[in-house]
């Protein structure tokens, strides 16, 4: 705990990339199905990641 508190000083609550606004949707989307028993843990990394990048990419035009 030490370490992870001595790091947390050099850290942000949310990181400040624009990548991160694609983050936060998908991750709670999925982590609430995974924590529901909806979905398995490597299917909601999956649809995580699909997520992501579909959302990227449609914003990039």
């Amino acid at each position: 705990m030490e370490g992870i508190f001595a790091q947390a000083q050099y850290g942000q609550k949310f990181p400040n990339i624009p990548a991160m606004a694609y983050y936060w949707p998908a991750f709670h989307q999925y982590a609430t199905a995974y924590f529901a028993n909806q979905t398995t843990a490597q299917a909601a990394a999956q649809g995580m990641e699909q997520y992501m990048l579909q959302q990227m990419a449609q914003s990039s035009g």
